[in-house]
């Protein structure tokens, strides 16, 4: 089985720069090993099974600030209240 500590090449294609915790990395390599795959087609595989199965959710959130006027000044509590 291939280690994390062992060089494994250069890519052909594609950015072989992005990094994951080592004991996934090893379960990739693991993978790979036993069933003849490549580091990378299995590494796809995972990626794009995990990004057809995710979305990412956006929310609007409103703040609510209070403040008190006195005629056109703010009010500033001298006291520190």
């Amino acid at each position: 089985m291939r280690l994390a500590k062992q060089k494994i090449g250069a890519q052909q294609n594609g950015y072989g720069r992005i990094g994951c915790d080592i004991d996934l990395y090893n379960e990739i390599a693991e993978i790979a090993d036993k069933c003849g795959y490549t580091l990378t087609s299995v590494t796809n595989a995972l990626l794009g099974y995990a990004l057809a199965n995710s979305e990412v959710i956006t929310e609007t959130k409103t703040i609510e600030v209070n403040s008190f006027r006195i005629g056109n000044e703010d009010f500033e509590d001298v006291n520190n209240n």
